[in-house]
């Protein structure tokens, strides 16, 4: 009898650990399975070599420029519209592309560029597309400039926007020439090429600041995740 039950107190212990093994081995796929799961959804946030891969602070990046365009979009089409400087509406969002260019790289601020360039033509009622396309070429250009070549200092940032400026002033007079009947060029260039290129340059410090001050305040909450 004493062989019995030790017997049966034997098979029991053996049936114990063999359960216990299996929820040990559940437990864990389950516990790997979860981790994949986690490590699949938490994209990195940070763009490494010019890419932009999503995660909390591109997430947070994206709402910052988001609300920045908005407000420069409302800014240039109404107040400025009414309260004219020589006679001229400042383009706010050319040194906004250009501001991002310097803060990020060249993807972001080319894409910003597109965007922006689509809602401000859609604000302002024009049919061209040459916003959008000198938007792109300023922020994709001047993004691989500051990469390879420049830093974000001063002398570059009013470099950057005396240029961009110019090839805005430029489009303007294109503009002008072609859809403004009798223009000649003496005043497509003395009434609307030459005093947007000076608005543009004296206003263009405000999109930049702004922009440099909020850009580095989403990356400094980077650091701290």
């Amino acid at each position: 009898m004493g062989n019995l039950f030790g017997k049966i107190k034997e098979t029991l212990g053996k049936q114990t650990h063999t359960l216990r093994d299996m929820s040990l081995k559940n437990n864990t796929g389950i516990s790997e399975r979860r981790f994949d799961i986690s490590s699949q959804t938490r994209v990195p946030l940070k763009g490494d070599g010019g890419a932009i891969v999503f995660d909390k602070s591109a997430v947070l990046k994206v709402i910052v420029l988001a609300l920045l365009l908005v407000f420069f979009c409302l800014l240039q089409t109404t107040f400025f519209t009414r309260f004219r400087i020589f006679n001229s509406v400042p383009d706010l969002i050319l040194p906004m592309v250009v501001a991002v260019a310097i803060s990020e790289n060249e993807k972001w601020a080319s894409i910003f560029g597109l965007v922006a360039g689509i809602i401000i033509d859609a604000l302002s009622g024009s049919a061209l597309v040459l916003l959008p396309l000198l938007y792109v070429l300023v922020g994709y250009i001047a993004g691989l400039l500051c990469i390879h070549f420049f830093r974000g200092s001063f002398v570059v940032r009013l470099s950057f926007t005396v240029i961009t400026s110019l090839l805005r002033s430029v489009v303007t007079f294109i503009v002008v020439i072609s859809t403004v009947g009798g223009a000649d060029l003496g005043s497509a260039l003395s009434k609307a090429a030459l005093p947007e290129l000076l608005v543009n340059i004296l206003f263009a410090v405000l999109p930049h600041f702004i922009v440099y001050i909020s850009l580095k305040g989403v990356n400094k909450t980077k650091k701290q995740i």
